[in-house]
C-alpha cells in the first residue's frame, strides 16, 4: 500500500503547475485588500489574519483589527491565538496517518476494536477508521450538549463518546455526512491506541516537531503554549444595537473535532509541512506517504463537486486539485487552503460576524486565479416531469437526531420546487444562508446550477441518489464547502406540522388548566381529578414556558451547545410528569365527568404526537 501511496506523492511531485498562483506579493496584498479587507470593514468584525505561503515560505501576512477590544490588544501575526473551530480535524487526521505510517493503525481497522464501550452500529459490517474520517458512519452528527461553557461541565473524552452516542440511522459508507462527532470518535481511538490524551499527544506528535510554539487546546489544564507570549483572540457576536459583545468561551465535547488555537506564523508552518510532503518530501510532522494518503481521494458523495480525504476537503478546480477545510464557532470563522501542485496555501481566521466572507474570498481567488468556462446547462426533455417527482421537503442528515425544540428540524429542513419548465429552486433556511437557488436537469438525476444563479456558496450539481425500487433515498449538494446530504422528510416529521400540533395542544392544555380551575371550585366533589387534571395541563404549559425564559436570557446557539440546555433538563421532565399524573388519576378513578374524560383524551394524544415526533426526548443526558 505505500509503494502505491508513493507513487501517488511523486505523481504530485512530478506534475507541472496547472495553473498560476500569485507570482508577485505586491500584487496579492493588493487582491486581499479589494476582495476581503475592504469587506471586513463594511461588516462587525473584531480581529482578522490573512498568511499565505509559497514554495516554503511566507508569501503574504496581514493583520486587521484587534484581537481583545477591551484590553486594547491588537491581532499579531505571530502572537495571536485564533480558534481553529473544525480545522482541528486535519490535526487529528494527520496524527491517526502518524499512526498508520507506523503501522500501529489501519484505516479499515473496525472503530470497535479500539474502543473500550460498545459502539451504536447499523449494517452487517463494522465501522471502521476510514469511515469516521470520511463522515461516512452512517450515524448523524451529536449537537445538543455537545459543548460546555465551562469546566465544572466537561466530560472526559471517553464518557461522553460513551454516554452520548447518537442512535444510527443508516449503514456505514452509504452516505458521506459531515460529523464532529465521528472525529471525536477518531479521537477516542487515539487516546486508546496510544495511551494518551488527545491534547498531549497532538502536542507532542503534531506541534511541536513543526515547532509550533504559539498553538494549545483550548481545556482547562492543558498545556498553554510554548511561547510565554501567546494569547488568545477573544471571539465576538453581535449584541443589541448591532455592537459586538464578547462571546461566551465554549470548550468542545467533541475534542479532536474542535479546540485548537494557532497563531497564523503557527499555521504558516503547518501548510508548508503539508505542501513539501504533497510534493514528495519527507517532514518531520510525517513522511510524504502519509501526505498522500490524507489527501488523495478517499470517499464523497456521487457527482458533487467536494470529494474526501482524510477530513481535508478536496475540490477541482479545473485541472486544479484544491485541498482545504473550513471552521466555524460562535463569533468566529476560519478557513485553510492548500493548492498542492502550485505549492500555494493560505489560512484565513475571522473574529466577529464574518458571514460567507471566507468563502466569498476563495470565489474570488479561483475566479482571479483558476478561472473556469462552464458550459450553459441543457435541460434533459424529462427535466418538467423528473423535478416534479423529487418536489418536497428535505432534512438534512446531520440533523436527523430526535429535536427536543423544534430548532434544528426549523433550521435543517429545506424546500424542492418544481416549475412547469423544469426548473428546480432549492430554498434554504437561516442555517445555510438563508438563500435560494435555482436547477436544472442535464443528466438522469443530476441537476446544474443556473448561470445566473452562481454565487459559488452552493455547488453547480445537486445529485439525487435513488434505492432499489426507484424513489429517492438521498440528495447531495456542496454548500460553501460543507457536503449536505439530505433525507425526504415525511409529512408528519415536517417542522410546519410539528409546530401546528404543539400550538393545538397547548390550547387543549390552556383549555385544561381553566376547565379543571373551575371545576374544583363549583363542583367539590371532582376536586381531586380536577386539581390533578389543571396540574397536568399546567406542566405541559411550564414546558414551552420555561424553553422561553432561556432562550430570553442565552441565545440558540447556548441552547443548542449546552449552556442553556443545562438549564433545561428538568423541563424536559414535564410533559413526562404530565402524562404520568393523568394516567395514575385515572388508575385510581379521580376523573369523573364526561368534561375530564375528554381532556384526558385529548392531553394524553397530545402527549403521545410529541414523544413520537420527538419533541421532548430523555435520551439527552
Amino acid at each position: 500500500m505505500l509503494r502505491s501511496i508513493m507513487g501517488l506523492v511523486l505523481l504530485l511531485a512530478s506534475s507541472p503547475a496547472l495553473a498560476d498562483m500569485p507570482t508577485d506579493p505586491a500584487q496579492f496584498a493588493s487582491f486581499a485588500d479589494r476582495v476581503l479587507f475592504t469587506k471586513l470593514a463594511e461588516r462587525p468584525v473584531a480581529g482578522a489574519v490573512l498568511i499565505a505561503v509559497k514554495d516554503g515560505q511566507v508569501f503574504h501576512a496581514r493583520t486587521y483589527g484587534m484581537a481583545d477590544r477591551e484590553a486594547g490588544l491588537p491581532v499579531e501575526i505571530d502572537h495571536t491565538m485564533f480558534p481553529l473551530a473544525s480545522i482541528t480535524k486535519t490535526f487529528t487526521a494527520t496524527a491517526v496517518a502518524q499512526l498508520m505510517v507506523e503501522g500501529r493503525l489501519g484505516l479499515d481497522d473496525p472503530v470497535q476494536r479500539h474502543l473500550s464501550f460498545p459502539l451504536k452500529q447499523a449494517g452487517e459490517r463494522d465501522v471502521t477508521v476510514r469511515d469516521l474520517l470520511t463522515h461516512a458512519t452512517g450515524i448523524p452528527d451529536r449537537m445538543i450538549g455537545s459543548s460546555a461553557w465551562g469546566p465544572g461541565s466537561l466530560l472526559p473524552l471517553k464518557e461522553y463518546l460513551s454516554a452520548r452516542q447518537p442512535t444510527p440511522v443508516l449503514p456505514p459508507g452509504q452516505v458521506h455526512s459531515y460529523s464532529n462527532f465521528g472525529t471525536a470518535l477518531a479521537s477516542g481511538v487515539l487516546e486508546q491506541v496510544t495511551g494518551r490524551d488527545h491534547a498531549g499527544l497532538l502536542r507532542d506528535k503534531v506541534l511541536a516537531p513543526l515547532g509550533m510554539e504559539n498553538s494549545r487546546f483550548n481545556l482547562p489544564g492543558a498545556a498553554p503554549a510554548t511561547d510565554p507570549a501567546a494569547r488568545p483572540a477573544r471571539t465576538y457576536e453581535v449584541g443589541p444595537g448591532g455592537v459586538l459583545v464578547p462571546a461566551p468561551t465554549e470548550y468542545s465535547l467533541n475534542i479532536g473535532a474542535a479546540g485548537l488555537q494557532a497563531s497564523a506564523s503557527d499555521m504558516a508552518r503547518y501548510m508548508m509541512a503539508y505542501l513539501a510532503g504533497a510534493a514528495g518530501r519527507d517532514t518531520a510532522l510525517i513522511p510524504a506517504a502519509g501526505i498522500g494518503e490524507l489527501l488523495r481521494h478517499q470517499g464523497g458523495n456521487p457527482d458533487i463537486a467536494t470529494s474526501l480525504g482524510l477530513v481535508w476537503q478536496r475540490q477541482q478546480v479545473g485541472e486544479t486539485l484544491v485541498v482545504g477545510h473550513s471552521g466555524g464557532q460562535r463569533g468566529l470563522s476560519t478557513d485553510l487552503r492548500l493548492f498542492p501542485a502550485q505549492g500555494f496555501g493560505y489560512f484565513l481566521a475571522i473574529t466577529g460576524d464574518g458571514g460567507f466572507l471566507p468563502w466569498d474570498f476563495l470565489t474570488a481567488f479561483q475566479n482571479e486565479y483558476l478561472p473556469e468556462t462552464v458550459a450553459a446547462p441543457v435541460a434533459l426533455p424529462s427535466a418538467a416531469a423528473d423535478a416534479a417527482a423529487i418536489a418536497g421537503t428535505y432534512q438534512d442528515f446531520r440533523f436527523t437526531n430526535p429535536d427536543p425544540l423544534l430548532m434544528l428540524s426549523m433550521l435543517s429542513e429545506f424546500r424542492l420546487t418544481a416549475a412547469a419548465d423544469g426548473v428546480l429552486t432549492l430554498s434554504m433556511p437561516g442555517l445555510y444562508g438563508g438563500t435560494s437557488h435555482r436547477f436544472v436537469e442535464t443528466a438522469p438525476d443530476r441537476y446544474s446550477l443556473l448561470p445566473d444563479d452562481e454565487s459559488h456558496r452552493v455547488g453547480r450539481i445537486l445529485s439525487v441518489v435513488r434505492d432499489g425500487s426507484g424513489s429517492v433515498s438521498t440528495l447531495h449538494l456542496d454548500i460553501a464547502g460543507y457536503n449536505l446530504s439530505a433525507l425526504p422528510l415525511p409529512w408528519y416529521r415536517q417542522s410546519a406540522i410539528k409546530l401546528h400540533l404543539l400550538l393545538a395542544g397547548l390550547a387543549v392544555a390552556l383549555a385544561a388548566l381553566l376547565y379543571g380551575i373551575i371545576t374544583a371550585i363549583r363542583r367539590p366533589a371532582l376536586r381531586a381529578g380536577s386539581v390533578m387534571l389543571a396540574l397536568s395541563a399546567l406542566g405541559i404549559l411550564a414546558f414551552p414556558v420555561w424553553i422561553g425564559l432561556v432562550l430570553a436570557a442565552a441565545s440558540q446557539w447556548d441552547l443548542l451547545y449546552g449552556m442553556g440546555y443545562l438549564g433545561l433538563r428538568p423541563a424536559f421532565l414535564l410533559p413526562w410528569l404530565s402524562a404520568l399524573l393523568l394516567g395514575v388519576a385515572a388508575l385510581l378513578g379521580r376523573f369523573r365527568s364526561r368534561g375530564q374524560g375528554g381532556f384526558i383524551l385529548l392531553l394524553g394524544l397530545y402527549l403521545g404526537l410529541l414523544a413520537a415526533n420527538g419533541q421532548f426526548v430523555l435520551s439527552v443526558p
